[in-house]
């Protein structure tokens, strides 16, 4: 067998140093260093500390000290990469998926449940129908309340379409989750009114009047919905505040809160226009 050079089996150190290569191998290894001075010291040095280091001392041996610690480096870092398993690698993998998966369901729903206000933390301390149907609403909780979540007027799938009288809204609030406690533009509040739309038309067509309004077309309405009742639901579907429903008697509507709606409407740029529900930010004194 002709004889092996220096780098091959400086290569199979590393599997020779593991006891992990075959007898041959071992042999031809054992070999070598016998009778190779360089190869023999660089086998020495590997199961040895390593020097330390000095990069303000220089001397006539230096070059090769540089090749030697390299070389050792070299030797170390792929005895590592040897002992990184497929296994190992696949339990990072596996980590960090559920890490990301982990976060989704945390920003998608989690933190939903863990901060929407329960129900029985709320009280309806104001509800009034205004001159036009709708209702207006105040709830009252305990706490700050931060988001608003309501849904379009809802009505059974198979009656998604055509006309419906006996539809319903969902509503539920949350508290402001620590992170959005910081921000110094968002104003809290423990008191929140709302306005519900008693009916919701499909338009498929405005029109625009002589002052530039956008005025529905009548003539392309294609359903109506109306609301029947409305519902506060908390942390589940059993945890629920019955808000007002169809033949409840409502209050007339305050001149003030008249008022405070018209001008929210404008502010908002809903004057005239359909919408569902609508949030009214009331000032102190309101």
């Amino acid at each position: 067998m002709s004889k092996m050079s220096c780098q091959v089996i400086r290569d199979l150190m590393i599997l020779y140093e593991d006891d992990v290569c075959s007898k041959e191998s071992r042999g031809l290894i054992e070999e070598h260093i016998e009778e190779c001075e360089e190869c023999r010291r660089i086998c020495r040095m590997a199961g040895e500390s390593l020097p330390e280091i000095s990069l303000g001392e220089e001397s006539s041996a230096e070059s090769e000290g540089g090749n030697e610690f390299r070389e050792i480096a070299r030797r170390a870092v792929r005895k590592f990469e040897r002992k990184v398993t497929l296994r190992q690698t696949l339990i990072v993998y596996v980590a960090i998926v559920v890490i990301l998966v982990g976060v989704n369901i945390w920003n998608r729903w989690l933190q939903y449940r863990v901060f929407v206000v329960p129900s029985d933390e709320l009280k309806i301390t104001e509800l009034y129908e205004l001159e036009n149907g709708d209702i207006f609403c105040t709830f009252t909780g305990r706490e700050l309340i931060g988001r608003i979540n309501t849904s379009e007027l809802k009505v059974p799938k198979e009656n998604g379409y055509p006309d419906y009288e006996r539809g319903w809204y969902e509503i539920s609030f949350q508290h402001p989750m620590p992170s959005e406690r910081k921000i110094e533009e968002a104003v809290y509040s423990k008191e929140v009114s709302m306005v519900f739309k008693r009916e919701q038309r499909e338009i498929w067509n405005w029109l625009e009047d002589e002052e530039g309004n956008m005025n529905p077309d009548e003539s392309s309405v294609r359903n109506t919905k109306t609301c029947a009742s409305i519902y506060y639901y908390g942390k589940n579907k059993e945890d629920k505040l019955l808000v007002w429903e169809e033949g409840q008697e409502l209050k007339p509507a305050p001149d003030a809160v008249e008022k405070l709606v018209r001008d929210a409407e404008e502010i908002d740029g809903t004057a005239g226009r359909e919408y569902t529900t609508m949030r009214i930010d009331r000032v102190q004194g309101d």
